[in-house]
């Protein structure tokens, strides 16, 4: 910006990403749009740990039943196995290329969303929001006033300082703020 000049970047306009049609981890591919709507409730109600006498699981938990149903759909696009609890469901791992993947993605306070989905075609970017937000979020509806409907407020929430970064970056690509 020219020097003096304030001014807060309020989106990024005409932002272009790659257009990818698999993700591509280790030796697994898998279909673009599943994968990124699976890390966004992975990152917003996921975590990956390994009992003390098992093997090394993913771990999605949720409370809404409607929603915990949306995020096992999605799981099951991309997993074969997969244990259903009451308020969580389980993704037991055993590829040491996809345990070193969600554990460098980090634990509730240093998550953060990894380059190669934050530099994504714009299309991709928003399917991983919706996906965030319905974990770690709300969408409050916007007021109607004299005959016009007002946008609502999406509200992203994490305890990352680096997450958080991340979303405002993903907002912005998307044409928002």
């Amino acid at each position: 910006l020219p020097n003096h000049d304030f001014k807060f970047l309020g989106t990024i306009p005409d932002y272009k990403g790659l257009d990818k049609n698999k993700i591509k981890i280790g030796r697994y591919e898998f279909d673009t749009e599943s994968f990124v709507e699976f890390l966004g409730y992975y990152l917003s109600e996921g975590n990956i740990s390994k009992p003390t006498r098992g093997k090394w699981q993913i771990k999605i938990s949720q409370n809404k039943s409607d929603s915990k149903e949306i995020m096992l759909a999605s799981a099951k696009m991309l997993f074969d196995r997969i244990w259903n609890g009451k308020n969580a469901f389980y993704i037991p791992l055993l590829d040491e290329e996809l345990i070193d993947y969600f554990k460098k993605l980090g634990k509730s306070y240093n998550k953060y969303i990894p380059k190669e989905i934050k530099e994504l075609d714009k299309r991709y970017l928003k399917i991983f929001l919706d996906a965030y937000i319905l974990g770690d979020g709300s969408i409050k509806k916007g007021k109607f006033w004299k005959g016009y409907q007002f946008r609502g407020d999406r509200v992203y929430l994490s305890s990352s300082s680096k997450m958080a970064s991340d979303i405002g970056e993903l907002i912005l690509k998307i044409g928002n703020r």
